[in-house]
Parts: C-alpha cells; sequence; structure tokens
C-alpha cells in the first residue's frame, strides 16, 4: 500500500524528473537512474515526513534507503509500524 502511495507522490511532483514512465519503473529499480536527483529525492523525503508526519533522522537520510521506491516504503512502514 505504502508504495503505491510513494508512487503517486513521484507522480505528482516529480514525473517531469523522469527518463521513463512510471509505470514503466519498477519498484526495485534505482530513482536515479531514471532521473531523481538528490536535490529531487530531498523534495520527496519532505513530502513523505509530512505526508505520515514522520520525521527521518539525519543518519537515516543515505542512499541506501531511499535509493529505490521499495526501499522507501520499507523505512517509511518501518517508522509508522515502530
Amino acid at each position: 500500500m505504502i508504495n503505491s502511495e510513494i508512487r503517486a507522490m513521484i507522480e505528482e511532483n516529480l514525473e517531469d524528473e523522469l527518463v521513463s514512465s512510471l509505470d514503466e519503473i519498477d519498484d526495485d529499480e534505482e530513482l536515479l537512474i531514471v532521473g531523481i536527483d538528490s536535490i529531487n529525492l530531498v523534495s520527496l523525503i519532505l513530502l513523505i515526513e509530512d505526508k505520515y508526519d514522520i520525521s527521518f533522522d539525519i543518519e537515516d537520510i543515505d542512499m541506501e534507503n531511499f535509493n529505490t521506491i521499495s526501499k522507501i516504503s520499507q523505512k517509511v512502514e518501518t517508522m509508522i509500524n515502530g
């Protein structure tokens, strides 16, 4: 469920940055490869924090946690569910 919500955020806010249609992007595909740069990623992180009323620790914000839709979703689910 969170995967689809993250996809919707990307579609609504960052679709112009993508080199492919969002429908063609797999949840495990690296976002940097499909056109999301570090500035776009920070924007996405801020949107996620606002939507889910969470705050990522600075240590959490690295490409290992945020380089795919699946990893972002897993991180968000962990923070929501504790």
